[in-house]
């Protein structure tokens, strides 16, 4: 029964911030407002979101590829009889 007053209460929520959850940031909508007749402009608000969008998805694989390097290394130390504290 608390579980679904909880969920009742988030989609509640959710329901009542909609429009606002719909909402553009300011600095693209004007950039978009100011110049609707240029391609290039809006060519150039697409890239902005492209790279605003690829790093928080490449961040992860970056620290997990060095996550991944320095546990490979550590196991081979500890295979080979070394320390893999030495690594830090």
């Amino acid at each position: 029964m608390k579980k679904l007053r909880y969920i009742l209460v988030f989609l509640t929520f959710i329901y009542w911030q909609g429009s606002e959850l719909m909402a553009q940031c300011s600095q693209c909508k004007a950039a978009a407002d100011q110049s609707r007749d240029s391609a290039y402009s809006f060519e150039s608000i697409n890239t902005a979101v492209l790279y605003l969008l690829a790093l928080p998805l490449f961040l992860p694989f970056v620290v997990g590829g060095i996550w991944y390097v320095k546990r490979r290394q550590a196991l081979k130390m500890r295979a080979e009889g070394q320390n893999p504290e030495q690594l830090v």
